[in-house]
């Protein structure tokens, strides 16, 4: 498979040009929301289990599954799991009540972009491909601090 075609089946983008060293810009879109089970892997004798919210909510079901909106996305240098969050080289008003935060990457950097949900510890992440040098995040204060998008070159 065509490396230009490796950056769009694995990240759902535009065809990254690989061979020429150039990378159309690439979007990214987190699932909106998500769907997890919280449960015991096994039953505590002499005990009942029951659900706490958000998990025994109005949209969880009786298999204890329950769905997570999209509350915000980052960028870290290494996996999520290693806490090293990279904080934006800068942060630019557009319109009213939306702006774009922009962070640029070192060449040797190893940056993974994850989306993290509403009420759960269940984080979606991938690693981005090593020519990504810039990605820009765009929010909207006026929808509860909503990500409108992400596009990375």
């Amino acid at each position: 498979m065509p490396l230009h075609r490796l950056f769009c089946a694995g990240f759902g983008c535009l065809i990254a040009y690989a061979p020429y060293g150039v990378c159309a810009p690439v979007r990214f879109e987190c699932p909106p929301r998500i769907t997890t089970v919280q449960s015991l892997p096994e039953p505590v004798p002499g005990w009942r289990e029951s659900l706490e919210p958000p998990f025994a909510n109005e949209r969880a079901n009786p298999a204890g599954q329950s769905e997570h909106n999209l509350d915000y996305v980052q960028f870290s240098s290494g996996v999520p799991e290693e806490r090293a969050s990279l904080v934006p080289d800068r942060e630019s008003p557009t319109v009213k009540g939306k702006w774009t935060a922009t962070w640029r990457f070192a060449k040797s950097d190893e940056i993974w972009f994850s989306c993290w949900y509403r009420g759960t510890s269940v984080i979606l992440s991938r690693q981005l491909p090593p020519a990504v040098r810039a990605c820009s995040v765009r929010y909207n204060k006026n929808a509860g601090l909503s990500v409108e998008g992400v596009t990375c070159e």
